[in-house]
């Protein structure tokens, strides 16, 4: 029976929490500018983590902010159950928080995937949203927030905990073609299992 467990472990996949995630996504800007974008990262453990060398980055890497004391006037430390705001172009893009690192480059309303590496260069958070957003409203400017494996919308949130006032009001009816179709649960869905929130076995090509 032993070397049949061990044997059966190979095929099982094993689910890790990542460390640290992309909590949430101001991808329709705010109010005032459809260009003040935003995004919030959350340290997901219960010690501090320096993101020095870490990177987000979307367009397969075409865009993306690294890192360091340059783009982030705070630092680079996040401490334990801590958020970290990244704010597009300038410090005015949320304008009663400041920014802990400025980043350029737009999210394109219909969706982006996200990729959130450590300063190896190893995955850490993905989020496959190139075929939509999973929530978020561009009319009401309700951002795209992390719920555990699923994304609702709900009243901005920047550097604080989500709120998830809102359900079930993204902007798009469908998932994403990343959304396996039996995870779909109205207009709330999990968010896709990728390398970054699972450890398993190799799939087939996607």
């Amino acid at each position: 029976m032993a070397p049949l467990v061990i044997i059966l472990s190979f095929f099982i996949p094993l689910f890790v929490k990542a460390s640290v995630v992309i909590n949430e996504i101001a991808w329709m800007g705010t109010s005032v500018s459809s260009a003040d974008e935003w995004m919030e990262l959350k340290n997901e453990t219960s010690s501090e983590i320096d993101l020095n060398g870490w990177r987000v980055e979307w367009k397969g890497g075409e865009y993306g902010v690294t890192f360091d004391t340059t783009k982030c006037p705070l630092g680079t430390i996040v401490p334990a159950g801590g958020y970290f705001l990244l704010e597009r172009t300038d410090d005015n893009t949320v304008s009663n928080v400041q920014a802990d690192c400025i980043y350029t480059g737009a999210l394109r309303n219909e969706g982006e995937d996200l990729v959130l590496k450590d300063s190896s260069g190893g995955k850490v958070n993905e989020i496959k949203s190139a075929g939509g957003w999973q929530a978020g409203d561009n009319t009401t400017k309700e951002t795209m927030q992390r719920q555990g494996n699923s994304w609702i919308t709900g009243s901005s949130t920047p550097r604080a905990p989500n709120v998830g006032a809102v359900l079930g009001r993204a902007p798009h009816t469908q998932p994403p073609s990343s959304a396996p179709a039996l995870l779909r649960i109205g207009r709330q869905w999990p968010q896709a299992f990728s390398r970054a929130d699972s450890l398993s076995s190799p799939s087939p090509g996607h």
